[in-house]
């Protein structure tokens, strides 16, 4: 046998092995495989998109950029006549700030030589107007209280003037020997003599009402204090119209000035020679209502009488118990005296009085009966409170709908009555 023959049988066998242990064709694996390799393209083409994105991005942004830059320069460039514009009206306005301020400046100098000159007119008395003692008062009360015409110093002396009232009422009460106990009861009417020249009348009250303080305020003192300052208690006067001299701008703006703080500012004629200018406030805190009263002798921008007599009024409410309220009251009048002048004469004083005692022949026994005439007109004015007094309480005991529940700053003014 030839030798290639022996070899090819030989490898026939090692072919046949090789043959049997090859894995065979799987079509699914081959598919497969090309789907991945089509799945790696394919996300090589998104990252390098991506690379490019970023690239492009950074590139438009610096181009907008730029841009941005361009036409800011560009709007900055404004046309002459824009600027020739911006630059009238900045005049303008400044112009106008100036002439603000010049006249703002001389409102303030001319408020400032007005409260100079007041301020000098009340020095010294601001001290004397409070009452030392129900027999002993001050001997200068305050005549010259004035009111200036300017506004901005009417507003500063209602202000003050009502204020000094306020910040005084506890220790004029105390000085005149009103109870520390609420549940005493005052009422006395004194007269102090010991000038003759220039006597002092006080009248005090104490007493309790069965209400809360708001009742009480609502319903008696704010009516009984506007009643007192036009003078109703004046029963056997006649109380006359207010005059049309009167320039009713300024009331007009009073009232507006008071509104803003609870007070009023009453003008009143209670006799042809007694024109009585009334200013008041209504001070209220828990617990606690204070009204408040001074007539103004000089008023520089109203018709004020010749002759004229100082007056206070203070009306103190304080809580006792949810309903009980007690009610002080005082009221202080000085001796008459002429406008830009003295007091008026013993006599004369009398005679306002309604009292003659031209035919007494000594001095002991004119004051004598002067006392006793006042003491008995006093008497009968400070009734009628007491009668004003227990008929607010039978009014709330029976019912009755004229509650007045604004404060002084609303309240109307309404002109005298002949009583």
């Amino acid at each position: 046998m030839p030798t290639s023959m022996v070899h090819c049988d030989a490898a026939r066998p090692a072919a046949a092995a090789a043959a049997t242990t090859a894995p065979p064709f799987d079509p699914k694996a081959e598919r497969r495989m090309k789907e991945r390799q089509k799945m790696q393209r394919y996300r090589q083409r998104l990252a390098a998109k991506v690379v490019y994105l970023k690239d492009l991005t950074k590139k438009m942004e610096s181009q907008i950029r730029v841009y941005t830059l361009q036409r800011r320069s560009s709007r900055t460039l404004l046309a002459w006549e824009h600027i020739a514009c911006a630059l009238r009206e900045e005049s303008d306005a400044t112009t106008t700030t100036n002439a603000a301020l010049r006249d703002q400046c001389t409102q303030h100098a001319t408020l400032i030589r007005s409260m100079k000159q007041w301020v000098m007119q009340v020095a010294g008395t601001s001290a004397d107007s409070v009452p030392v003692s129900p027999t002993c008062m001050s001997r200068r009360p305050l005549q010259n209280l004035t009111l200036s015409a300017d506004p901005y110093a009417r507003r500063l002396g209602f202000d003050w003037i009502t204020r000094h009232l306020y910040h005084n009422c506890d220790s004029a009460f105390q000085r005149m020997g009103f109870p520390a106990s609420a549940n005493e009861t005052l009422a006395s009417f004194s007269v102090d003599m010991t000038d003759p020249d220039c006597c002092m009348y006080t009248w005090r009250s104490q007493r309790e009402f069965p209400a809360s303080v708001e009742y009480v305020r609502d319903v008696f003192a704010r009516p009984n204090l506007v009643g007192q300052m036009h003078g109703t208690f004046r029963r056997q006067s006649t109380l006359l119209q207010l005059p049309e001299t009167l320039d009713s701008l300024v009331i007009s703006q009073d009232d507006e000035i008071l509104r803003d703080f609870q007070g009023m500012y009453t003008h009143s004629q209670w006799t042809p020679d007694c024109f009585v200018h009334f200013l008041a406030r209504e001070f209220n805190q828990p617990g606690r209502c204070v009204f408040v009263a001074q007539n103004i002798n000089d008023d520089a921008a109203l018709v004020n009488g010749l002759l004229q007599r100082n007056r206070m009024m203070w009306i103190a409410l304080d809580r006792v118990a949810p309903d009980r309220t007690c009610v002080r009251a005082m009221c202080i009048n000085s001796h008459g005296f002429i406008q830009g002048g003295g007091y008026s004469s013993f006599e004369e004083e009398a005679l306002r009085w309604g009292c003659d005692v031209s035919a007494l022949p000594t001095d002991d026994q004119r004051h004598q009966h002067f006392e006793r005439h006042v003491l008995n007109v006093g008497g009968r004015n400070g009734n009628s409170f007491v009668e004003d007094f227990d008929c607010r309480v039978n009014t709330m005991r029976y019912g009755d709908s004229r509650v007045s529940t604004h404060g002084l700053g609303l309240c109307n003014h309404p002109h005298p009555k002949t009583e």
